[in-house]
């Protein structure tokens, strides 16, 4: 695999903005207020990007925050499709738990819905469990995960 992970504490906007070709490729939609205003509102956010081996493409991203000095919430993520089956998902998740626990977070927690399968299964394989469901402002449901560190 060809590749270099970046871990860049409470990025800035300029560095959000790079996940946004990847993002509108995974999600179909970029809804730039959302995803700025939703960080700034946080003290501790943690942008892990996984970059292709020319280091001048996105191919893989892990975007999260504090809820709680004790509680990391994992928020957006994703693999372009042409990179998937690589473990580049799993990586990201492997470096977030590292960074987690050399913060003092105590846990993980996460979202995810079943069009998301890939990422529920590989939730349920780095450690998390389901703690619940809910139904989103839009009326979907959404499964509820948790990693005690």
């Amino acid at each position: 695999m060809n590749y270099q992970i970046q871990l860049i504490e409470n990025p800035n906007t300029s560095e959000l903005l790079e996940i946004k070709e990847l993002f509108l490729e995974i999600f179909d939609e970029w809804k730039e207020s959302w995803v700025l205003g939703t960080v700034q509102c946080h003290n501790r956010v943690c942008l892990i990007k996984v970059m292709s081996a020319d280091q001048k493409q996105v191919v893989g991203f892990k975007l999260g925050y504090a809820v709680s000095p004790r509680t990391f919430y994992s928020w957006l993520g994703g693999v372009a499709p042409t990179f998937r089956g690589q473990g580049l998902a799993r990586e990201t998740i492997v470096h977030l738990t590292k960074w987690c626990q050399k913060n003092g977070y105590e846990k993980i927690t996460t979202k995810s819905m079943n069009k998301f399968k890939p990422m529920m299964i590989l939730n349920l394989k780095m450690g998390f469990d389901i703690v619940g469901t809910e139904v989103d402002q839009d009326g979907k449901d959404q499964v509820l995960f948790e990693k005690k560190l």
